[in-house]
């Protein structure tokens, strides 16, 4: 059953994961996050939140954009450091997408179970997971996609 719900593996070479940590967890402060990377015209990929720091009301913010990019995302959020009142911002350069395609995806957890089953038996770190109804997408060390790729090829009997 799982074969017949991927159809296709994406994957990109070209990724930057940032991560906005200490971000005060009220009302429009992520708000604040995206106008600054919108003002620099700056495309992002997947977003996650995460409340790390609940009894100090603060979260952290991670988000992929295109390795191009980094630089410039980087530059527009320390400008807006003061007025956002974040702590920290974190750059990784050295990440890759994989992303399994198909209809219904989230419909079986199979999949998804199957997907981080192949990473792991690879010894792949996930660093970001996005899951949509038709995509299961992963964040992985660069160096380490093409053997995800690979795995999640064998994993879903697309070779």
């Amino acid at each position: 059953m799982e074969a017949s719900l991927v159809c296709s593996i994406a994957h990109s070479h070209h990724e930057a994961k940032v991560t906005v940590v200490g971000v005060p967890n009220r009302p429009g402060t992520a708000a604040a996050v995206f106008k600054a990377v919108a003002n620099a015209d700056i495309n992002v990929d997947v977003i996650i939140q995460s409340v790390s720091a609940c009894d100090k009301g603060l979260c952290d913010i991670s988000f992929t954009v295109a390795h191009g990019d980094g630089a410039e995302v980087m530059r527009a959020l320390t400008e807006s450091r003061l007025s956002i009142g974040f702590v920290n911002l974190v750059f990784c350069g050295t990440v890759g997408k994989l992303s399994l395609v198909g209809a219904g995806l989230n419909s079986d957890p199979s999949v998804t179970a199957s997907f981080f089953r192949a990473l792991a038996h690879e010894n792949i770190n996930i660093q970001i997971i996005s899951i949509s109804g038709s995509k299961i997408s992963a964040l992985v060390a660069v160096d380490r996609l093409d053997d995800a790729v690979q795995a999640a090829h064998v994993a879903f009997d697309l070779d």
